[in-house]
């Protein structure tokens, strides 16, 4: 099949997929080198819709980084464009009948002549006919997906208000309303929301269908209200759509300056979606609230915001009657550990004791690798999104999502794996323990010359050890905590590290342990998987976070065991392997 061939199969057509003309025009001879199939070639490949770095409407189908150079590239590439093809395309806009044609040709012009050019695309033979095209198309009603019809009149009359073509802008207005109206149901706010999003961007030249719009909505508010009324008990679906239009005029109230009207559509839909609560439960509850949270602080009631947070919190007690709890067996050579246990308690206390530390310090590189293979054991597990809660049930972090999605799951896996490990710790300590290795002597021992022990805390330090080895773990984990945060300062001191930074009123106030850590981690005198423990540890909110939790009041008693003490030690150990070397 020729190129001509192709392109009068899809003259006649009133409506194709444009990837099946790409695909077509892929069959042709790889020796046709010809400008007009490169042209057609490169204009059916971009993708349509604006979701692209360039700020087009037409952009590239597949992007991806050069992980060497960091570069971006694009697929196609509008480099790829030359004067040639442009003037190609031109002539084929006027050539062809096809709306669908005339649109993607004229619409490549707008979007990239002036790139190539200089020059901005013609507004009568480029412009116009660009955005009555896509008119045309709507009109014609034989697109496959109702979509697709949203995305190409957003564009026409988006660009028909950079034009001032109020013709055009009301005739567009009318077409989506229409369009709106036959295809969308109550279920469904990515058609029903479009003409309201529009008027809130461009209120002043859509004055004229302001009324209309806002009623349409307001009445929907109103439908979906009654729906979670009568139907929440049996479905959660009309509490999200109640939510979403509730926003989507939240956003145009703000536009018109009118809190009291924000005010009122976000109260209906915090009602509306209570209805749903015994159905889906305490933990769907809260994730609701939490979202009337956001979008309470998003319009600045924070007030409202705030207070939500007594009924979360209420929620709390009943969270953990949903959660289902899983016990795994891990099979152990008793003998095969025994062997071990002895061999790694041999030697003098210090080797024992250095020992130990070391085998239980998370190395970084390891603990990248064990996390990478969890997510490849378990994909779809990774990408489920966790919510961590507290001991009161209250969800506190959000694990696999936002911008540090990857980092966090590191975080978060290093703090399990040392709970887990926690089992052969403890056996370890055991062990120790019945060879006189591990006592309190030897522990305070590590610290006689330590210049991060300063002597007016050296009472309270010794009393925490104590008291851990008296099993008073409560105790132990109140005193030594803060003393663990003074060695950090007095350690970043000797490493010529400023422990204060300035406040807003230009005095001096201390950096918490995590900035100081931070800045630690500078010195590569030290190894930094150390720091990074140090912070799992002690403030990482993804991570065990001991220091934050005990200083914000947030553990119950339990929670200060013997697994969280026999870890605050092992930290003591693992500074008492640093040396004060000042720089």
């Amino acid at each position: 099949m020729e190129l001509n061939d192709i392109l009068a199969k899809y003259e006649s057509e009133e409506y194709f997929e444009f990837y099946d003309l790409s695909s077509d025009l892929g069959k042709l001879s790889s020796e046709d080198n010809s400008l007009a199939v490169k042209a057609e070639c490169l204009a059916m490949a971009f993708s349509e819709g604006g979701h692209n770095d360039w700020e087009t409407f037409y952009g590239p189908t597949i992007t991806w980084t050069v992980k060497s150079t960091g570069e971006l590239v694009y697929s196609p590439d509008k480099k790829e464009i030359t004067k040639e093809i442009l003037e190609y395309w031109y002539n084929r806009a006027e050539e062809t009948s096809n709306p669908l044609l005339k649109m993607r040709y004229t619409g490549l012009l707008w979007d990239f002549s002036k790139n190539i050019t200089g020059k901005e695309a013609d507004f009568k033979t480029v412009k116009l006919v660009f955005i009555r095209s896509v008119f045309d198309i709507i009109k014609k009603d034989k697109l496959q997906h109702c979509m697709t019809g949203l995305t190409y009149l957003n564009i026409a009359i988006e660009r028909a208000i950079s034009l001032r073509q109020y013709e055009l802008i009301n005739e567009g207005m009318k077409l989506l309303l229409g369009y709106v109206s036959k295809y969308a149901d109550d279920s469904k706010p990515g058609i029903w929301a479009e003409p309201l999003s529009l008027l809130t961007k461009h209120n002043k030249a859509l004055a004229d269908f302001e009324m209309e719009i806002v009623q349409d909505n307001r009445d929907r508010l109103e439908r979906l209200f009654n729906l979670c009324k009568e139907k929440g008990c049996i479905t959660d679906s009309y509490a999200h759509v109640l939510l979403d239009e509730a926003e989507l005029l939240a956003d145009y109230y703000k536009n018109k300056k009118q809190q009291d009207c924000i005010l009122e559509v976000l109260d209906k839909a915090l009602v509306g979606i209570h209805f749903s609560f015994k159905l889906k439960g305490a933990m769907w509850a809260q994730t609701m609230l939490q979202k009337m949270q956001d979008v309470f602080r998003k319009f600045n009631f924070d007030k409202q915001a705030n207070y939500l947070y007594l009924e979360i919190q209420d929620l709390g007690s009943t969270v953990f009657e949903e959660m289902t709890p899983k016990e795994y067996s891990v099979p152990i050579d008793g003998k095969v550990f025994d062997d071990y246990l002895e061999k790694v308690t041999s030697g003098s206390i210090k080797e024992v004791l250095d020992a130990y530390t070391i085998e239980y310090l998370p190395n970084m590189a390891v603990e990248i690798e064990r996390q990478k293979k969890e997510k490849e054991l378990a994909p779809l597990l990774d990408m489920t999104h966790t919510v961590i809660y507290d001991w009161t049930g209250m969800p506190i972090s959000h694990l696999g999502s936002g911008k540090n999605a990857e980092k966090n799951k590191l975080s978060y896996g290093i703090y399990r794996r040392m709970i887990f490990f926690s089992f052969y710790m403890q056996l370890h300590i055991r062990k120790m323990e019945e060879k006189k290795l591990y006592t309190y002597d030897s522990v305070i021992e590590r610290f006689n010359d330590s210049p991060f022990i300063v002597k007016e805390q050296r009472e309270q330090f010794e009393r925490g050890i104590k008291a851990y080895f008296d099993s008073d773990f409560l105790v132990a984990c109140h005193l030594l905590v803060p003393i663990f945060e003074s060695a950090i300062r007095r350690l970043a001191a000797y490493s010529g590290i400023n422990v204060f930074s300035l406040n807003k009123d230009g005095d001096n106030e201390y950096k918490t342990l995590d900035k100081l850590l931070e800045n630690l981690k500078e010195d590569k005198r030290i190894p930094t998987d150390i720091y990074e423990y140090f912070q799992n540890l002690f403030t990482d909110k993804f991570g065990w976070n001991i220091r934050n939790l005990i200083s914000h009041g947030l553990l119950q008693t339990g929670a200060f065991n013997k697994i969280m003490a026999d870890r605050i030690i092992h930290a003591f150990l693992t500074l008492s392997l640093i040396k004060a070397n000042p720089v």
